[in-house]
């Protein structure tokens, strides 16, 4: 039976301003994926969904979630709690997660109303902090991760800061589909 993969989080993995072309998209041509990602997910929104989730038979969940939280200024400790809730949520239910790093966002992110520039570098430093923890954590449980900032995207050709273009989707793709392929067999 061919294994289900859920993808859990935000506007990175919904493709926002991508036209839904996310590489979430481009992996779907080669797992079978359903993208459940919505724009905006923060880490409490995401846990609340999956106290409620019916499980389906899916094997591995994708994770993609932090960032918005840090835009809306919410506290690092709050993050953290709700995604260690999260992991325990999907091995309870035998989910095996697979956590996305999330990229920093560009001081470009202001221009466009997401974080204003007083609160910009306390929104970074907390992404930053983010990573770590992240990392830490998934080595701590032993859950494999996808380090978004490892492929060496030029984050100055985000659209607004945040959001890679379609293209810039295509090629964290392209960068990424062997390693996530590996990740799966963790």
């Amino acid at each position: 039976m061919e294994e289900i993969i859920i993808a859990l989080g935000d506007s990175i993995f919904a493709g926002y301003l991508a036209d839904g072309k996310s590489f979430i998209y481009h992996l779907k041509k080669d797992f079978n994926i359903e993208n459940k990602a919505v724009p905006g997910e923060s880490t409490g929104q995401l846990k609340d969904f999956l106290l409620d989730f019916k499980d389906e038979g899916y094997s591995h969940a994708l994770i993609h979630v932090g960032i918005n939280d840090f835009l809306q200024l919410r506290g690092f400790v709050l993050v953290k709690k709700n995604i260690r809730e999260i992991i325990k949520i999907l091995k309870e239910k035998n989910i095996r997660p697979l956590i996305f790093l999330p990229m920093e966002i560009t001081s470009l992110a202001t221009s466009y109303g997401w974080v204003s520039g007083g609160n910009f570098d306390k929104v970074i430093g907390k992404i930053r902090d983010y990573r770590i923890f992240l990392k830490d954590l998934c080595n701590e449980e032993n859950i494999p991760y996808i380090d978004l900032e490892a492929y060496g995207i030029n984050k100055n050709n985000f659209i607004d800061g945040i959001h890679p273009s379609e293209d810039l989707h295509k090629v964290l793709y392209e960068k990424m589909r062997e390693d996530f392929s590996k990740c799966l067999k963790i």
